[in-house]
């Protein structure tokens, strides 16, 4: 088991972060002083340790961290520090017109790391000045990387990845500082965001339609269209019900076991659809050849020329048939003389066709066979699927149909799996995304209905790329055995709260742990996340939190020793403490504002030898004053506002009457609450 422990940053990029160490266990305290050019590790084991397994107790979860701050305190730049470390080198051999350019980069790439290693503390590090200051490593578990070392001579050798650790990172944020994905092949590090997903769903549809490379000419550059053409919530779709499937198969407590996943709709588009989008949008010319759209339009009215569509304004699969007969055409290269007037013919045409191709090309008549192989078993499983829209035929030939396909329980029906047109479908999509090397199918589906507001939309990605990464290498069709999992997971989550409505945050730290439990339970998972939420918070160890704030420009941990203990903590406190909001108290900006009005309108001004003197208000400002200060939440402020008020009401009456008409006014204002405590 590796478990990262302490990270120094000896420079960021942008310099925002220097010289500053981040410990990740309640276990051990780290530091890294830096005196006369020389870097000095201490450390220390902590008092209140956590207990093994506190987070959970199979030890599949070994460690969870959590990182806060105000914003701009340096919680996302320290995450992508995390991703992007993998046991940086230093650079010896170079041209001396460089120096000045490889000095600057060392300062970045100067990094001490520490991980808890079966049993022992190791430490990593790439600096010519550095010694221990400390009795928790042995210094045989200290490794320096520099060119030629032997740590790294070994890595080289047994092609092993650092540390036997794969770091993955997800966010739901529009603004995510890294997008770069994974380089080809190699699952060390692997970054899904919002815009990171468009390259990944742009390399396996690529993957799943492109074929056969040696199915050239027209026919290639027509799959390399349609899959330029799939859009990144295309793939997301795929990814939703796969995940939706996974949690209703297994029975999972889930936040989406109940309320999302019933009911799935399903259409697949024409070939002429999908290249006259692709024209519209890439070609400004109108006048511009539209070379396959056109070749399109002409063999549909050369073969379905008198086709009656009645007969097939019901048929879900009707699409894929006549998709699959204008690619046989444009493989074979040939001129089609043949009509067809019904589906029955329409299918003895595209048998024909295939054994033209197959004495023709035996490469090419595997991947289309493949696909008339493909459609039937959608068409096997949907032609009972009810139709829920559909249109009359359009310009790019034929109908366009909605199909509904409902989830049913055990409980909601008394009937045999595969019976169920849902659970049949998701049998050949998953056959499709897992077992077919390419698919016909997917090339065209249109999955809608998993209709999610923000909130959901967030959790529903967050989970399901949870799903996806153990499944990367399958589903992503990646046959280099450095595209696996590492035995050890480094979990990094920005803004894990993000969209969250205040319900699900009191759930997201278990709903995460059962997941990575049941997806990675093979593996050693530590999960480090940043929040602005202070629910969150509350389950989280003030040992296993680090607090980050910005001062003088530049991010600097807080010492944990100044925070109040948060695990279980109220709410409030944790605004305070966690959240550096102790000078402006626990309300917003705009409220604040608005009491300190009031305040300045009704503090009464204070003389030395008569103390504090109200002045009187008008009538019809008391009565707007009244009404702003009802709006006050907190009883005591605003009891005390009131009572201000009064005072400047009543100032220019005698002592006596001034008390009992105070007196009144408070009267009232109890019964009132009173009555609408009641209610």
């Amino acid at each position: 088991m590796m478990e990262l422990i302490f990270f120094y940053i000896n420079q960021s990029k942008t310099k925002f972060i220097e010289k500053q160490g981040f410990n990740f266990s309640s276990r051990y305290r780290f530091s890294v002083e830096y005196d006369k050019g020389t870097y000095i590790l201490k450390g220390n084991e902590c008092e209140k340790q956590l207990s093994q397994n506190f987070f959970d107790e199979t030890g599949c979860v070994t460690n969870v961290t959590a990182i806060v701050g105000e914003n701009g305190s340096g919680k996302t730049t320290l995450l992508t520090k995390l991703l992007e470390y993998s046991g940086q080198v230093k650079d010896e051999a170079h041209d001396s017109d460089y120096d000045a350019f490889f000095t600057e980069e060392y300062e970045i790439d100067k990094v001490v790391s520490i991980y808890w290693d079966g049993g022992n503390l190791v430490c990593y590090h790439n600096i010519d000045e550095f010694k221990s200051d400390t009795k928790l490593l042995k210094e045989n578990r200290i490794f320096y990387f520099t060119q030629g070392s032997d740590i790294l001579k070994n890595m080289i050798a047994n092609d092993k990845g650092f540390c036997d650790i794969s770091k993955i990172c997800v966010s739901n944020s529009m603004y995510a500082l890294n997008n770069e994905v994974v380089p080809i092949g190699n699952l060390e590090q692997l970054n899904i965001n919002m815009n990171s997903m468009q390259e990944l769903g742009n390399r396996f549809f690529r993957k799943k339609i492109r074929s056969n490379n040696h199915i050239a000419g027209g026919y290639f550059e027509i799959q390399d269209i349609m899959a330029n053409e799939k859009r990144m919530m295309d793939f997301q779709y795929i990814l939703d019900i796969l995940y939706l499937d996974y949690i209703h198969s297994n029975q999972m407590d889930s936040l989406f076991a109940e309320n999302i996943g019933k009911v799935l709709y399903v259409q697949f588009h024409t070939a002429g659809k999908i290249l006259n989008d692709y024209y519209r949008k890439k070609l400004t010319d109108k006048s511009a050849d539209k070379e396959w759209a056109i070749y399109y339009d002409a063999v549909m009215k050369n073969a379905f020329g008198e086709f009656d569509y009645e007969l097939v304004k019901n048929d879900i699969c009707f699409h894929l048939y006549t998709n699959l007969l204008y690619e046989l055409i444009v493989g074979l290269e040939i001129e089609n003389e043949d009509q067809v007037k019904d589906k029955k013919e329409l299918l003895r045409l595209i048998e024909k066709l295939l054994d033209q191709i197959k004495e023709k090309d035996n490469s090419t008549y595997e991947v289309l066979e493949d696909a008339y192989a493909e459609i039937q078993e959608y068409e096997k499983v949907l032609e009972k699927a009810e139709i829920v829209k559909s249109s009359l035929p359009s310009s790019d030939w034929g109908y366009w149909r909605w199909s509904r396909l409902e989830y049913r329980d055990k409980e909601r029906a008394n009937r045999d799996e595969e019976t169920d047109i849902y659970q049949s479908f998701m049998k050949v999509i998953k056959k499709s995304v897992f077992e077919r090397r390419y698919s016909f199918v997917l090339k065209y589906i249109d999955i809608q209905g998993i209709e999610l507001a923000s909130g959901e939309r967030a959790l529903m990605n967050f989970f399901s790329w949870i799903y996806f990464v153990p499944k990367f290498t399958q589903i992503m069709r990646e046959e280099n055995q450095a595209s696996m999992l590492h035995k050890n997971i480094l979990l990094l989550i920005d803004e894990i709260d993000l969209y969250c409505h205040p319900l699900w945050q009191q759930k997201m730290l278990t709903f995460l742990i059962d997941e990575l439990k049941s997806q990675y339970s093979d593996k050693n998972v530590q999960i480090i996340f940043t929040t602005h939420s202070p629910i969150i918070l509350s389950d989280i160890p003030c040992g296993n939190i680090i607090f980050l704030k910005r001062e003088n420009a530049r991010c600097k941990v807080d010492d944990n020793n100044l925070h109040a203990e948060t695990f279980g903590a109220n709410i409030y406190k944790l605004f305070n403490n966690a959240f550096f909001l102790g000078q402006k108290g626990q309300i917003g900006e705009f409220s604040r504002n608005k009491i300190q009005t009031i305040i300045d309108k009704v503090s009464p001004e204070m003389h030395e030898e008569e103390g504090a003197v109200y002045h009187e208000i008008p009538k019809k400002e008391v009565v707007e004053l009244e009404k702003e200060i009802a709006l006050i939440g907190e009883p005591i402020v605003r009891n005390k506002l009131y009572d201000m008020l009064y005072k400047c009401q009543y100032c220019s009456k005698d002592s006596q009457k001034r008390k009992l008409e105070l007196y009144r006014r408070k009267l009232e204002k109890l019964e009132e609450e009173m009555r609408h405590g009641a209610n």
